[in-house]
């Protein structure tokens, strides 16, 4: 599944009509500042490109919580975590309009992956949250089973209980399982983009 997103004028900035006598000269003094941009382009992203992978596990591994192992995380890199089951001690709040949206795992502009094999988010006698709260950035969810997550009370301002809550950016969700939410497994709201091929059949998703 693809979005695309189309412009208009000419994507150099330079202009396609060019006087006679000029445009051959012109042209190739372009061709020429393109290609070394090109080039230094290309050091640029090769120096930068390599991507990280910090592992989380409940005991001996770098890290043990799933949000420091996000903070330290830079951008294109991946969270892996280990089978076991992640208690959510804690949560992050953000603010959208006059509610509070509150998760125990929160990606703020982020372009991250974080997948699993074996783990288990449950929120069972823990704090009321949602499992994953994703505002703006790309996000991809892969291999992980969220159960269990609640709300204090389902008719106020905060917005816990859900499996992902999602505002605006993109996400790619693969082969998760959200089961026991008191609310909703997805919601998608602010023009966010969910692409989730394969999310349980169970899941509801609403978006606004």
């Amino acid at each position: 599944r693809r979005y695309c997103r189309g412009g208009s004028g000419d994507p150099d900035g330079f202009p396609q009509t060019l006087g006679a006598g000029h445009a051959s000269r012109r042209g190739g003094l372009i061709m020429r500042l393109k290609l070394i941009l090109m080039a230094a382009a290309g050091v640029f992203f090769a120096a930068g490109a390599e991507a990280r992978t910090l592992e989380v596990c409940p005991q001996a591994c770098a890290y043990s919580d799933i949000q420091t192992a996000v903070d330290a995380a830079a951008d294109g890199d991946m969270v892996r975590l280990g089978a076991g089951v992640y208690k959510p001690v804690a949560y992050r709040d953000i603010t959208y309009g006059k509610l509070t949206i509150r998760g125990f795992v929160m990606l703020d502009n982020r372009r991250l992956t974080i997948t699993g094999e074996g783990a288990v988010l449950d929120d069972a006698g823990g704090v009321a949250a949602s499992a994953f709260v994703i505002r703006g950035g790309q996000v991809t969810l892969s291999g992980l089973t969220s159960r269990n997550f609640h709300a204090v009370d389902t008719k106020d301002d905060i917005y816990d209980g859900h499996g992902i809550f999602q505002l605006g950016g993109r996400t790619r969700l693969r082969d998760l399982t959200i089961e026991g939410v008191t609310k909703m497994a997805l919601v998608v709201r602010e023009d966010g983009i969910a692409d989730a091929e394969v999310f349980p059949d169970h899941a509801r998703r609403h978006q606004r």
